[in-house]
């Protein structure tokens, strides 16, 4: 059996990454949520992941730090990001796509099934 796939899901409003981990978990998908781009950071430094989502309109900012580390990384990580502002963002070649907010879960299946070549649904 295939080992499912890591996606690290970046949220600050626990609704949404409720929502988002059980939908994705049900897909089939190894879902670690945590609620802002330090915490991911963090992470970053002893975890992989196929695929990171992550929010960059989290309390305290953060997500073009957590873009340049993950970017710097030896295996950067390809990355999906939602904002409601796409001026924010600095442009990053680990940024695979960038998702307007409000980001429906359906299109956030979408761009992972584009991003990682895999059909959810």
């Amino acid at each position: 059996m295939a080992m499912a796939q890591k996606l690290l899901f970046v949220d600050s409003s626990a609704s949404h990454a409720v929502t988002f981990e059980c939908f994705f978990q049900d897909a089939g998908f190894d879902v670690t949520c945590v609620a802002s781009c330090a915490e991911a950071s963090i992470l970053l430094e002893n975890s992989e992941f196929d695929l990171i989502i992550s929010d960059f309109d989290c309390p305290f900012g953060g997500g073009n730090e957590m873009v340049k580390k993950n970017a710097a990384r030896p295996r950067p990580i390809p990355m999906i990001v939602h904002a409601s502002d796409p001026a924010s963002i600095a442009p990053s070649p680990v940024i695979k796509e960038m998702v307007l907010k409000p980001a429906s879960i359906f299109k956030l299946s979408e761009v992972i099934e584009k991003s990682l070549s895999v059909k959810l649904c």
